[in-house]
């Protein structure tokens, strides 16, 4: 079952300053959980506080579990106890200044990690507050994995039997601290301007492309564009080229990844201050790679495919919009060929994979809409759209199926602007890449006017903030799902682990995300 519980608007505001403070119930015994709601019903948000409340952390169980040092990290797929993981994952990205545990206990003392000693022991009542000793008891459990997240997190345990009264005068006096929490001082190192957090990726992601894939490539192509913005922080062009030089001769692709990287080659072949020449080659090897289409073409239900599509949704990103290039760069010359060619690839993928909701599941195993797989449509036929001539047939069928799967994407979009894990789970985990993908379709698409401005652009305001805050200024990047092949079931999607630290396909998505933006 899922885990229940409730905040007010103040709890998702970032721009909220007042102590946000998270009652959990439900970590000991099931019997707090009591206690839980009862506090919900007499203790209320204020100017000064907003509080949430979670009754149960463990609805399957009438009694919690022990943590084990493997729950510390490796997010959400605990296999011991991932309600755990949640509970940390959750408190962190919502910047929870408290963490209050209730506990079956008829000591009335009160138990609470260093950093909560720290930062609230001289400014809140005078009773004693014993310091926990255990490693790996629930109060330096929730500290130690709060770390790795990036973001500390300050944890006090209260009896459950205390009264409501009592429960509710800590909690007040919690409320009145000016003392700055553990949470709150980590997430102001992270800036909210986007030029200052482009600036700290350009110097981590996109410096290297050892073999071609869509991951380097995207971070590439953002420092390709920063450069000609005149940005010092990016790589220069000659150190660019040397990047990609390599890259434009050799064998062709052998799997969608590959296909995908080849993108970056159309950056730089747009690039006014390179030899014509390089660009030159540039052109011919994405022409190369777009002829795989004819070459090694594959078949669904009579529409003709790019190779390597595993059946999957990642498809229309890894094969379309090499295909829909290959057609700006020859549209005169040749005509329609390979417009037709991206028509017929986003056709089959949406034939394949699109739901009747207009999200889409990630292969035939499995209907879940899983969040990144839903950014990898949304994102290639974005791209394709932006590219084509709105008078090839079949255009405006791929545009209607994109504005479908976008406005349903828009309904899952959750109160910080983050898209999750699983789209229609809100449940799962709020996903960083796939806030990304899904804001730089919508984004793409309404610079190219595919998507009306006025229809999207809180649900692009939000996803900035959903991302910004994700950011920690050494490229240090929350909740990105691993990579993922095609899953089974529902539980698969859900158990993919979340990184936490540096990620190269984060930075690439974060790049791609706020240099449109920016631009």
């Amino acid at each position: 079952r899922p885990i229940v519980g409730w905040a007010n608007d103040d709890y998702f505001d970032l721009d909220f300053q007042g102590q946000r403070i998270l009652v959990v119930g439900g970590v000991y015994d099931a019997s707090s959980a009591v206690q839980v709601k009862q506090l919900s019903q007499n203790i209320q948000s204020t100017d000064n506080r907003s509080v949430a409340f979670i009754p149960d952390l463990y609805p399957d169980s009438d009694q919690g579990r022990v943590i084990n040092e493997v729950d510390l990290s490796k997010f959400y797929n605990s296999k011991n106890t991932p309600e755990f993981q949640y509970l940390v994952g959750w408190a962190a990205y919502h910047i929870s200044d408290c963490v209050v545990l209730l506990r079956l206990s008829d000591d009335e003392s009160v138990v609470a990690n260093n950093a909560f000693v720290k930062r609230f022991g001289r400014s809140i009542l005078t009773t004693d507050i014993q310091v926990s000793a255990e490693p790996l008891q629930y109060c330096n459990a929730i500290a130690q994995a709060s770390a790795k997240f990036g973001i500390g997190l300050d944890v006090m345990q209260l009896s459950s039997k205390l009264s409501i009264s009592r429960l509710q005068m800590w909690i007040d006096s919690i409320s009145a601290a000016t003392t700055k929490s553990s949470a709150r001082l980590d997430f102001q190192k992270r800036s909210s301007d986007i030029g200052s957090v482009v600036d700290q990726l350009l110097v981590v992601y996109g410096r290297s492309m050892k073999n071609i894939s869509y991951i380097p490539a995207l971070a590439i192509m953002a420092q390709y564009q920063h450069r000609q913005l005149g940005n010092e922080k990016s790589l220069t062009n000659a150190e660019l080229k040397k990047l990609l030089a390599p890259h434009v001769r050799g064998p062709l692709p052998k799997n969608g990844s590959a296909v995908a990287g080849h993108l970056a080659l159309f950056t730089a072949m747009n690039a006014t201050t390179l030899d014509r020449e390089f660009q030159r080659d540039c052109q011919q090897r994405i022409l190369d790679v777009a002829n795989l289409f004819f070459s090694e073409q594959s078949q669904y239900r009579g529409h003709a495919m790019m190779p390597f599509h595993s059946e999957m949704s990642d498809a229309v990103f890894m094969g379309g919009p090499i295909l829909a290039i290959a057609d700006s760069i020859t549209r005169e010359d040749d005509g329609p060929k390979y417009a037709k060619a991206t028509i017929s690839h986003l056709q089959a993928c949406a034939l394949m994979n699109q739901l009747d909701n207009g999200l889409y599941q990630h292969s035939p195993l499995d209907p879940t809409a899983w969040g990144r797989g839903n950014g990898f449509a949304a994102l290639g036929a974005s791209i394709c759209l932006s590219l084509l001539s709105p008078k090839i047939e079949g255009y405006e069928q791929v545009q209607q199926k994109f504005i479908k799967q976008i406005n349903e994407l828009v309904k899952h979009q959750d109160a910080t602007g983050s898209w999750h894990q699983v789209v229609d789970h809100p449940e799962s985990y709020p996903e960083f890449t796939s806030t990304c993908m899904i804001a730089s379709a919508i984004l793409l698409g309404i610079k190219t006017g595919v998507l009306q401005h006025d229809d999207y652009r809180h649900v692009i305001v939000q996803a900035q903030q959903a991302t910004l805050r994700r950011i920690a200024p050494n490229g240090f990047i929350n909740d990105v799902c691993t990579g993922t092949g095609k899953q089974k079931n529902l539980r698969a999607y859900l158990d993919r682990e979340a990184i936490q630290g540096r990620n190269d396909r984060a930075g690439a998505m974060a790049l791609l995300f706020l240099t449109l933006l920016h631009q």
